[in-house]
């Protein structure tokens, strides 16, 4: 049985523009309800882009890959596994043989996480890790960081916690190594750091990497996104083991109200299986 609670962190690329400012706002928008959870609506968007794009007499292959990668994402994310799985072999079909090393790594990034919701654990291991030998040359990264973060929970996904929680506290610094704002991956990473300590007994790490990924998460995806829902409701179980009853209480009520407002769930434990829209 997987761990529960997983959160891979696949991402949205940076949207360019398109051949038409129509399409690029377009593919904006779809972007921004990815990020916000509305994933029925940003499939619809970007569903739109894609075809406006085969319409578009000269579009550029990379284009089209963009365009079936963060459709391949969308469907992800909603459990559609099985169109997820069609527009990233489309993706895969449009990259240039000149591809960089990071493009080719999203894509692998992308067949693993499909393999991981299709419990095909080991090959969702072996092409994370082709992903992750890609990137590392490239040096430091927020996308590095995200592909050490999927390895880890495919390996706290068949209780290998000993691999997995080193891995996470590499991607966490990797994360805090990189210039700017956090990204919406560095929530997510702490949040997976606090899962696997939980899993292991360590609830005081626990309850501090689940303090730091709540505030991260707050401000890089807002309040009310489903993954904060799911963070939420794992914070609160290891506040309940740390004998904090009324604030463990709080938070399961917050959780609660998220993931009811989001369609998802509103339990206890929540699996990578809970982001299927219904």
């Amino acid at each position: 049985m997987p761990i529960p609670a997983l959160i891979v962190s696949f991402v949205l690329p940076v949207f360019a523009a398109g051949p038409a400012q129509s399409i690029a706002d377009l593919e904006r928008e779809a972007g921004e309800r990815y990020r916000r959870g509305s994933y029925q609506e940003a499939e619809r968007l970007q569903e739109k882009v894609l075809q406006l794009y085969k319409d578009t007499a000269g579009t550029p292959p990379g284009d089209l890959e963009n365009a079936c990668y963060r459709l391949a994402g969308i469907y992800l994310a909603q459990g559609k596994l099985t169109l997820a799985e069609q527009y990233a072999e489309a993706a895969s079909s449009h990259q240039r043989r000149s591809a960089s090393s990071a493009d080719r790594a999203r894509i692998l990034n992308m067949f693993a996480q499909i393999r991981f919701q299709q419990r095909r654990y080991q090959e969702a291991a072996e092409t994370q890790e082709k992903a992750v030998r890609l990137m590392e040359p490239d040096g430091p990264s927020t996308g590095l960081a995200r592909m050490i973060n999927d390895l880890a929970m495919i390996r706290a996904a068949t209780g290998e916690l000993r691999l997995a929680r080193p891995l996470l506290e590499r991607a966490v610094e990797l994360h805090r190594q990189s210039a700017g704002q956090p990204d919406d991956g560095a929530g997510e990473t702490l949040g997976n750091l606090a899962l696997v300590c939980a899993r292991q007994g360590d609830y005081r790490e626990a309850e501090a990497n689940y303090r730091q990924a709540v505030g991260l998460m707050e401000r890089t995806r807002g309040p009310y996104h489903p993954h904060l829902g799911m963070l939420l409701s794992e914070y609160s179980a290891v506040l309940k083991k740390n004998g904090r009853k009324a604030e463990a209480r709080a938070m399961d009520r917050r959780a609660k109200a998220i993931l009811q407002s989001a369609r998802l769930p509103a339990r206890e434990v929540i699996d990578a299986s809970a982001l299927r829209q219904p």
